[in-house]
């Protein structure tokens, strides 16, 4: 199940397009079960949709732009990323959501566009350092949301760069974030989490990759899309 917006209203993402992405009856369906955020309850997918990555990596507004971010561990979708890069240079950023500095710190040394999340109290720890943390612009208060993040190119949006992005932890679960107890995810409760259920339930008579491939076609010239404010690139056996 994929629901869009055309222009959000949400207090991080005004202005910008978004989409959020759920499994058929299950919130959490295109999620990875490796996903430490994920609650332990919730059964996710181990493994990523090939087709709907290839149809998101092209799913970038007319002259405009499009990141998202995946749990998934880089290695399995990173190769069809960076070959698609290759070929056209203006494809969707997929950040990689790492569990943990350590894993961040190893992915961007490969190449790989990173972020992660930790508590609001440990980043300063890595803010120095060959490769160094550069917290979200938005939880600091330096810009309103992603719309006016980096002069018009959100950070999370720029996929050759040397750092790694960090949010603190938030979500009314964020206190299990970086400890071994799983459910950390933010979707998992407010507002969003009334959304996701929601989305889930739905029918949908189109796949994902229908869905997605429209909307972008009609979003206006010079548009950012974040794409899966919910969600990820876990394979749905209802969208293939």
């Amino acid at each position: 199940m994929l629901a869009t917006q055309e222009i959000s209203m949400a207090k991080k993402t005004k202005g910008i397009a978004t989409t959020y992405r759920a499994g058929k009856g299950h919130e959490f369906k295109t999620c990875p079960n490796t996903c430490k955020l994920k609650p332990a309850c919730k059964a996710g997918t181990d493994k990523v949709d090939a087709n709907y990555l290839k149809a998101l990596l092209k799913a970038v507004p007319k002259k405009g732009i499009a990141f998202t971010y995946s749990h998934f561990d880089w290695t399995t979708w990173f190769p069809l990323y960076k070959k698609a890069k290759e070929t056209n240079k203006n494809v969707t950023t997929i950040n990689y959501s790492a569990d943990s500095w350590t894993d961040a710190v190893k992915a961007v040394k490969a190449g790989v566009p990173t972020t992660t999340q930790i508590q609001e109290s440990e980043i300063v720890k890595y803010r120095k350092g060959k490769i160094r943390a550069v917290q979200c612009p938005e939880t600091n208060g330096k810009v309103s949301g992603c719309l006016d993040c980096g002069g018009g190119v959100p950070l999370c949006a720029r996929a050759d760069r040397d750092y790694v992005i960090v949010f603190p932890a938030h979500g009314a679960h964020k206190k299990k974030v970086g400890t071994s107890e799983a459910g950390g995810c933010y979707t998992s409760s407010g507002n969003v989490a009334i959304h996701y259920k929601k989305y889930a339930n739905q029918e949908q008579t189109e796949t994902d990759i229908e869905r997605l491939k429209r909307f972008v076609a009609g979003l206006r010239k010079g548009s950012i899309l974040r794409h899966h404010i919910t969600g990820d690139i876990g394979s749905d056996k209802n969208d293939v």
